[in-house]
């Protein structure tokens, strides 16, 4: 995922979660869910990709 598509997804993320707590729709609540575990799961993946390079330098 590139840093644009990250930062459309958090932006999507936000936006569903606005709209939860705005309304406490159910259907709102499984969109920010998931665009959180997709955002956790590129943020898990950099993470351990930046580990890695930083492991290598030592």
């Amino acid at each position: 995922m590139t840093d644009t598509e990250l930062i459309e997804e958090v932006r999507k993320m936000r936006q569903w979660q606005g709209e939860y707590f705005k309304r406490k729709d159910h259907t709102a609540l499984r969109y920010a869910r998931d665009f959180e575990r997709r955002v956790d799961a590129e943020l898990t993946r950099r993470s351990k990709a930046a580990a890695a390079r930083q492991g290598r330098l030592l």
